[in-house]
């Protein structure tokens, strides 16, 4: 897929990273792209144990 993309994640456990969707990011579509996320994530988090861990990214000195 070419261009910028959006990719909402879950952290699952067994240090797993779930992907939830793959959206190009547009601004006319952006609402039903989060409410897809939101969809997914829900289904996501009911067949499965909530995550543990939470995961910050930090800038490098």
């Amino acid at each position: 897929m070419p261009g910028a993309a959006r990719l909402p994640y879950r952290l699952a456990p067994g240090q797993r990273i779930v992907l939830l969707a793959v959206f190009r990011k547009t601004r006319m579509r952006e609402a039903a792209e989060v409410e897809r996320a939101h969809q997914a994530q829900k289904v996501c988090e009911a067949e499965h144990s909530r995550a543990e861990h939470t995961y910050e990214r930090r800038k490098e000195s």
